[in-house]
């Protein structure tokens, strides 16, 4: 596959308004597998990943991609303990999380009637130590397709998620799904009234 610069050219697949750069797991990510935790570097069709449900899910492909150093291209820097993760990790600003819904967030407004959200990465910069930096080096980005969209585990208590095989690599969760995709805005309301009310594990289950 030949290497594709994120910073430079525009993906195929529709990128959200104030994201920037690709969608998909820094290689150095850990995520559950049936063995325990790896890199998400490390994985090849056929492994076996644990997913939100709590089954194990097999990687149907992997599609990799290097993000480069230029102006503009920067990553989200999560530290452990920020966002339900124990581990700390590097997020790309489009990658999508999953953070729960309670029966208070709904005073927040102009969210949808769902159990959880998706929120892009990007707004959780400033959040409890989280912070863009820009890119120094070459990195590698690793989006597992899996045959449905998946929410793996990582960073030992993040969900994230990943798209199906028909969707692609770059291709954003739906805004309409069973968990479905905030916008920044939004998701930074949320973010706030969490913090507001002195949320402690503002992730999955809190």
């Amino acid at each position: 596959m030949f290497m594709q610069d994120f910073a430079r050219f525009a993906p195929a697949a529709p990128v959200m308004t104030g994201l920037a750069g690709p969608a998909g797991l820094t290689a150095a990510t850990l995520v559950e597998t049936r063995g325990g935790w790896r890199a998400a570097g490390s994985l090849r069709p056929g492994d076996a990943v644990h997913t939100l449900d709590g089954g194990l899910r097999r990687v149907a492909a992997v599609e990799r991609a290097w993000l480069m150093p230029a102006p503009g291209a920067e990553v989200l820097h999560l530290p452990g303990g920020a966002f339900g993760n124990d581990d700390h990790v590097v997020l790309t600003p489009a990658q999508h999380v999953l953070a729960d819904l309670t029966a208070a967030d709904a005073e927040v407004g102009g969210l949808p009637d769902a159990l959880a959200v998706l929120i892009p990465a990007l707004a959780l910069d400033g959040w409890r130590g989280a912070a863009r930096r820009r890119v120094a080096a070459p990195l590698e980005v690793v989006t597992p397709l899996f045959e449905d969209e998946e929410y793996v585990w990582a960073a030992s208590g993040l969900l994230l998620h990943c798209p199906s095989v028909q969707e692609g690599a770059g291709a954003p969760p739906s805004a309409q799904g069973v968990f479905p995709r905030i916008g920044e805005t939004a998701a930074r309301r949320l973010l706030a009234a969490r913090d507001a009310g002195g949320c402690a594990l503002p992730g999955w289950a809190s």
